[in-house]
């Protein structure tokens, strides 16, 4: 079945690309995706210096930090590799899953600002190439952008726009392994590894209902067959 979507996947793009609603659509997704994670940075980087509450998690009670950072990487970069190559041949749900991506991006801006926490007194910096590049400025690197976890929420919206079954059990139990290495690395608190989820399931749900709604959206779920 993946190899028969690969096979159809130029042809499906040929086709949709004709169409003038799909363009507009792709164009104006590309410019949120790049508009809405620039602005989130920029909030990230704005209120580093804001210091905010230390929380009392009794995960981390029960588990010494430690530094799994090259696992995480690995994992997570993995997962949206391969996430993103079996979501290649469906062209519309590609959109609406960076549309949900870049909704995701502002709600965590929205609910940084709202929830301000400082990081646990004993957290390991999770080192990830990509996140360093936005959000460290010099040797400082921002590290209260807590409430909800990122990592987390971008995994499982992996889980929810994955076309095929087997592609859906791997972003899960991935997300899940994520989920508890970023806890037990101090990272985060439990609580915004627990509530990402919940945020993304918000996220993927309006961009459903927009197109569901809008006269020229896309008349389609993420998880039915276009």
């Amino acid at each position: 079945m993946m190899i028969n979507d690969f096979k159809g996947m130029r042809p499906k793009w040929a086709s949709e690309w004709t169409d003038r609603n799909f363009r507009n659509q792709f164009f104006l997704t590309i410019l949120f995706v790049i508009g809405a994670n620039l602005l989130s940075f920029h909030c990230f980087i704005e209120m580093g210096p804001r210091v905010g509450i230390q929380l009392h998690d009794y995960c981390h009670l029960f588990l010494k930090p430690y530094d799994f950072s090259l696992i995480l990487f690995t994992l997570i970069y993995a997962s949206v590799g391969i996430a993103f190559t079996f979501l290649l041949p469906h062209p519309k749900k590609l959109l609406m899953g960076l549309q949900a991506f870049s909704i995701i991006a502002l709600m965590r801006a929205a609910s940084i600002y709202l929830v301000p926490l400082s990081p646990p007194a004993d957290m390991i910096i999770l080192h990830d190439p990509v996140a360093e590049f936005f959000l460290k400025r010099g040797d400082v690197m921002v590290t209260n952008d807590l409430f909800f976890s990122g990592h987390v929420s971008f995994c499982i919206l992996l889980y929810f726009t994955a076309q095929n079954s087997i592609i859906k059990r791997l972003c899960a139990i991935t997300t899940f392994i994520i989920g508890v290495l970023i806890i037990w690395q101090h990272v985060h608190y439990t609580i915004d590894v627990v509530a990402a989820p919940f945020f993304t399931y918000a996220a993927v749900k309006l961009v459903e209902y927009v197109h569901h709604s809008y006269q020229r959206g896309f008349n389609t779920q993420f998880n039915t067959t276009e």
